[in-house]
This record gives C-alpha cells, structure tokens and sequence, in this order.
C-alpha cells in the first residue's frame, strides 16, 4: 500500500517502478547474450516501464498507470518469475546450457536414442527452446541421463576405433615379416 495522496503516491510508485527497472535492466545484458531465458518479456517490461518513471506530472502518472493496470499486473507476475529465474536458477540453467553446448558434438547419435534423444532433454538448456526454461527443476537427471547415453555411444566408437587399429598394427606387423631384411 502506497501513501495517501497524489503526489505522495506518485513518488511511491515511481519508485518502486525504478526498482523494477534497474532489476529488468540487469537481467537484459545477460538475456541479451542469447544464453538466458526472458528477454521477450524484459524488453517489454522495459518498454511498458520507461514512460511511466519518466512522467513528471503525477496526475497524468496516474491516469496512465491506472490505464496500463492489466499490462503492469501481466509484468508484475513475468518480473516475479524472472527475478526466481534470475536470483535463484540461473547456477542450475548455466550447468544445463554448459552440458547442451557440450553433447552438441554428438547431438545427431543422441537424438537416435530413445532415453536422450528427440523430446524436452534434447533441448535442454538451449535458451531459444521455450521447454528449456521449465527443465530446470529436472537438470541433473536430464544431464545424467544423456551423459549416461553419451558416454555408452562414445565406449562403444571408441570400443570400434581401437579394433580398426588393431587390425591396422595386425596387417603392418604382416607385412614387416614379408619384407627382406
């Protein structure tokens, strides 16, 4: 609750509409990176935000608030759900971008698997798939998982690669014998 009065309550929310955007503001240099949730609906945070803390009049303040009551209620529940994302799992959302990043290198061998491949652990930690963003609470058994099935492909490649050497050193140690002197 706001103070009495016109310009007292102007003051007051202007004030609280400053902190939300230094808070936006802060949150747009990472989302603007491409590595982070949210920048959508920063950007129109921002853009809803910036002429209200910007009237001087706090009677027009007031009329324009009052008109753009559903848009700043809408941002009042994407802000709550950005500052958990941003204050709380953004540690988590980095582990899960880091191991996205990392099994892209054999992303074509997991997508054939049925435990790692096509659907929300595929994507998982890829800030352009709008799924990623309510994975978090499932990371370590998403990265487990494909890790698991990744290193399975791998032993095996490897398990292949080894045998072709092998039949290489065979046929060379062959031919050595062959050869005069």
């Amino acid at each position: 609750m706001g103070p009495d009065g016109e310009d007292g309550l102007c003051t007051f929310l202007q004030t609280k509409l400053k902190d939300w955007h230094g808070t936006l503001h802060g949150y747009k240099q990472l989302a603007d990176t491409g590595n982070y949730p949210g920048g959508d609906e920063i950007t129109q945070g921002l853009a809803l935000v910036n002429p209200l803390i910007a009237d001087k009049d706090s009677k027009k303040f007031i009329e324009r608030f009052n008109m753009l009551k559903k848009d700043l209620l809408d941002l009042a529940e994407h802000f709550h759900d950005l500052e958990h994302f941003y204050d709380h799992q953004r540690p988590t959302w980095e582990k899960l971008r880091k191991a996205h990043v990392a099994f892209q290198l054999n992303r074509l061998e997991l997508e054939k698997d049925t435990q790692a491949g096509p659907g929300p652990q595929a994507n998982a930690g890829n800030p352009d798939c709008q799924e990623s963003y309510g994975l978090i609470k499932e990371a370590d058994a998403l990265i487990n998982t494909v890790n698991a099935v990744n290193s399975s492909l791998l032993t095996g490649r490897r398990t292949q690669a080894i045998a072709k050497i092998d039949a290489h050193i065979a046929t060379l140690n062959k031919g050595r014998g062959r050869c005069p002197g």
